[in-house]
């Protein structure tokens, strides 16, 4: 269902079939607060998932970085709610960074010297 070169189509198509499996396996919809909440996380994923396909048309391995970096978002914004982010968490941040980085092969684009 990708279709190479064309991100604006994969990244709603993503969205869309994720967004309709989570509403067909709840069977309800948002109420009060949660509707607000739910469109902040469709903006999210909107502009989430394009730059993902992006990634991955453009770079080698792009999509593992662009997607990697996520979770280490989440972590730097967790102060702003009042959680205190953990040691552990930064250590499992910078290794799955390091994992990551070591199966993205060198850029074909690097010159020497």
């Amino acid at each position: 269902m990708v279709h190479p070169g064309r991100p604006m189509v994969n990244a709603p198509v993503r969205a869309l079939s994720a967004g309709l499996v989570c509403s067909l396996w709840n069977r309800t919809l948002p109420t009060g607060s949660w509707w607000w909440k739910s469109m902040v996380l469709e903006v999210n994923v909107g502009g989430f998932s394009p730059l993902l396909f992006i990634a991955a048309d453009l770079l080698p391995g792009g999509a593992a970085i662009v997607a990697n970096t996520a979770p280490r978002v989440v972590m730097a914004l967790s102060p702003l709610r009042g959680r205190r982010v953990h040691a552990v968490e930064v250590a499992a941040g910078c290794m799955a960074v390091t994992g990551v980085a070591a199966l993205v092969p060198p850029s074909s684009g690097a010159t020497d010297g």
